[in-house]
């Protein structure tokens, strides 16, 4: 049964994926206009929540028992000012993409159903290519390469560090360094041989999982993405997020359509990116926070560039 759903997918790859993409984007929009639409109610039920835990017995126990932690602890993780629901959105991101990895991880290494849906997948789709869709992706493939990679690091770093946005400079270099250092451990890890396919349309020779493209696209274009938020006007907000998403799966699928990784390598190279990213957008944002409100007692940092210097 796995292996007929993985020859019908990879028969008809191509609009498959351009369907999902369609609606990938459209549940973005949903979410993000009642998110819009229900903020001030997100925020009371964030602030119920909060009054719930404080008066728990175990949180009572805790705040009389440690009180340095439990001040700690209130002032980061519970959504009583800004940022407050926010880096509980991001720890719940981030331990959600880790578990998820984490599973595809074991029923790749155990050899489970997944891996045979790979192989099923990647030997249907190699059937079903077509040589425009090659050549196309061969180009879009070309833009998570580690080199071009580098170069939009190098160069928008250089115009962060012209700016002395000193707080973005440090997580625009830190994030993508650290997340290609961890592909390669992850690489190393588990070892994975890449499909072994005839006549190859792309040739690679380091391990298979997870999929450096696809980590490495969302990591430095989702930065990217970040940045230009900061600085772009929010009318620019949508347009930003729906090419970003855009792009990496894009990129994404790319390895798969190209034969270079199989399906398990692409989605665990995005759990791991997600979680990356999400850890140090969080930090800057969490550092950003601290700036400012050493500065000014007003609950909510204005949206503005210039809260991103260190002075």
């Amino acid at each position: 049964m796995i292996q007929q759903i993985a020859q019908l997918l990879g028969m008809y790859a191509l609009p498959i994926f351009i369907a999902f993409v369609v609606v990938v984007l459209a549940l973005i929009f949903l979410f993000w206009r009642l998110f819009e639409a229900h903020y001030r109610r997100l925020w009371e039920w964030g602030s119920r929540i909060r009054h719930f835990i404080t008066h728990l017995p175990p949180t009572q126990w805790l705040r009389q028992r440690y009180p340095r932690i439990w001040s700690f602890l209130g002032r980061r993780l519970l959504p009583r000012e800004y940022l407050g629901l926010h880096l509980m959105l991001g720890l719940l991101i981030i331990v959600t993409m880790l578990n998820f990895f984490g599973e595809i991880a074991d029923s790749v290494t155990e050899s489970e159903g997944i891996a045979h849906f790979d192989l099923a997948l990647a030997n249907s789709m190699y059937q079903n290519v077509s040589a425009t869709a090659i050549t196309i992706f061969r180009g879009i493939t070309w833009l998570g390469n580690p080199e071009l990679i580098t170069v939009i690091v190098v160069m928008v770093g250089a115009m962060l560090l012209a700016g002395r946005y000193w707080y973005l400079l440090a997580g625009w270099i830190i994030i993508p360094a650290g997340g290609g250092l961890l592909n390669t451990t992850l690489k190393a890890i588990f070892q994975r041989n890449r499909p072994e396919l005839p006549n190859p349309f792309v040739v690679e020779m380091s391990w298979s999982f997870p999929s450096g493209h696809a980590m490495g696209s969302l990591i430095t274009y989702g930065m990217l993405a970040y940045v230009l938020v900061v600085f772009l006007e929010r009318r620019w907000d949508r347009p930003v997020i729906a090419a970003t998403v855009t792009l990496v799966l894009l990129i994404g699928f790319s390895r798969m359509y190209l034969g270079v990784h199989y399906f398990s390598d692409v989605v665990a190279g995005f759990a791991a990116g997600t979680a990356w990213l999400t850890i140090g957008i969080t930090g800057i944002e969490t550092a950003r926070r601290y700036r400012y409100q050493r500065r000014s007692s007003k609950p909510v940092i204005p949206r503005s560039s210039q809260y991103y210097h260190s002075h």
